[in-house]
């Protein structure tokens, strides 16, 4: 466990406007600075960093917090590789007490270090192999792809690394997975002759590689074995260069092949990124969405791709929250997400996508192909299918609405008696509006507590268009709901006041 003493210790020495600035450039104006918040869009300033108070706050959506909660929100990180990167920022190591829960193995740092020389190496051969230039050149990866990516070049040759590295690495090399021990006590590198895409944790700290060949040999891709930094069943492939983007279009993209991700992030998808290994599996599902609500998978439209696409929504069934959801995306035959954006471009992607079945949808679908419901024995064979799905579902929303479509497909009208089939005891009843209402009377919180609390009022039988709202607006009514704030902010709100600026 990271060492309370420390934390405080670590925020007292960081300097939250160094340690924003460094990420998203702020204008100063008085004693704070201002930008345009990186969480949610804007078009006028209203993210507030202060060095006085050593937090940060946006009025217009409500996150605030100290430096460590900004890098775990602005990086996607979790609390204890946030302090870690902050601390590293701040050039000082993480001190620990107690029972680590954590199992930080002192080996982890040395392996990474290696795998860092191995990739420079790499890096150094893809610069002196025309063959592998050629190969790259002709995938259509741009120089600004290759190196977002890193992606370097094992040579052909059993003993390369041992010009890198001395006989004193040769222990870490094997636990890294880089090197094997064969016949005799002698040692040999296990990448030889492809491609190397370095596989880096949400750090951004190189943990493994994956090798793709250039000859059409079999293995495609041949990955780092587990290693004490590495489990290729939980890895994702090209997360740590999605994260920022993820984070802006608030939507992940998810295919099936390294190759895959890597053109549709230089398509302009940036959001995109690959399970290692031939299918998705809880784990990646379960990171995904830590970082987003919203999982769109892209299958190929074969036989192959739709066991995948049932595979996945077997899986997303009990891991999806009431807010979130997973749209399932089949290309043409013949066609990968590669071939796609190159042969048609980022729009016909894009449109592919606002084509997709959301969950919901597959699932009727997927668990209804070949049946004809006007049949009562294909309405017995349509339930029995879907039944499990329904089960293992975790949204109580998501399942009551399944229920619902799954009774109208059928020609059922008592969803309550088709629930008990389920094994449910009856559907939820969606709670009326009050009468006089407008559509969408509701109160919306940001994740902070501070979000924008919108009231409707009675309609008098005209629809009023809704008042638009001014940052001085959304601005007041934080001061009259959280008064401490105004004291935490006290001059910079009067500076921007006075000065119009919030208007």
């Amino acid at each position: 466990m990271i060492s309370q003493t420390f934390i405080r210790e670590l925020l007292e020495r960081a300097d939250i406007y160094e340690v924003v600035n460094r990420r998203v450039p702020l204008q100063s104006k008085g004693a704070n600075g201002w930008a345009c918040c990186p969480f949610h869009n804007e078009k006028s300033p209203s993210f507030s960093v202060s060095r006085d108070k050593q937090i940060f706050h946006c009025f217009g959506c409500g996150e605030h917090g100290n430096a460590i909660g900004f890098i775990m929100k602005y990086e996607n990180l979790p609390f204890p590789d946030a302090v870690e990167k902050l601390a590293q920022e701040c050039g000082v190591k993480v001190v620990y007490d107690g029972k680590s829960t954590f199992n930080r193995n002192p080996e982890k740092p040395r392996l990474t270090d290696i795998m860092e020389r191995a990739q420079k190496y790499y890096r150094n051969r893809f610069l002196d192999n025309s063959a592998a230039q050629k190969y790259i050149k002709d995938r259509g990866l741009t120089d600004e792809t290759l190196e977002k990516f890193g992606i370097g070049f094992a040579p052909d040759g059993w003993h390369n690394l041992d010009s890198v590295f001395s006989p004193d690495d040769r222990k870490l090399l094997i636990d890294a997975g880089l090197q094997r021990e064969g016949n005799g006590g002698s040692f040999y590198d296990f990448f030889r002759n492809r491609l190397m895409f370095p596989i880096r944790n949400i750090r951004g700290q190189i943990i493994a590689f994956s090798a793709r060949t250039m000859i059409g040999e079999e293995p495609k891709y041949i990955n780092t074995g587990d290693t004490p930094i590495f489990t290729k069943g939980k890895e994702v492939f090209g997360l740590y260069e999605a994260r920022r983007s993820i984070q802006e279009k608030k939507r992940v993209i998810v295919v099936e092949g390294q190759m895959d991700a890597i053109q549709l992030s230089q398509a302009g998808f940036g959001e995109s990124c690959a399970p290692l290994g031939t299918a998705i599996r809880s784990e990646h599902v379960e990171r995904l969405l830590k970082m987003t609500d919203h999982i769109i998978f892209s299958f190929d439209g074969d036989t192959a791709g739709r066991k995948a696409a049932l595979r996945a929504m077997d899986i997303c069934l009990p891991l999806l929250e009431d807010a979130q959801k997973a749209v399932f995306v089949f290309l043409p035959e013949g066609e990968d997400p590669d071939s796609l954006v190159k042969n048609q471009g980022p729009e016909a992607f894009e449109k592919l996508i606002s084509q997709g079945l959301p969950l919901s949808s597959y699932l009727i679908e997927s668990t209804s192909r070949g049946l004809d419901l006007s049949i009562l024995e294909d309405k017995g064979a349509f339930l029995d299918a879907a039944a499990p799905y329904i089960r293992k579902t975790k949204s109580v929303l998501l399942r009551d609405g399944l229920i619902e479509r799954i009774a109208t497909a059928a020609g059922y009208k008592d969803t309550d008696q088709l629930a008990r089939y389920f094994g449910f005891e009856k559907v939820a009843p969606i709670a009326p509006r009050p009468s006089g209402f407008r559509n969408g009377a509701s109160a919306r919180f940001g994740k902070g507590g501070f979000g924008a609390r919108r009231f409707n009022t009675p309609s008098s039988g005209k629809t009023l268009p809704p008042k638009p709202e001014t940052p001085i607006l959304v601005l007041l009514r934080n001061f009259l709901r959280y008064p401490q704030l105004a004291l935490e902010f006290e001059g910079a709100a009067t500076e921007h006041l006075s000065s119009g600026e919030l208007g």
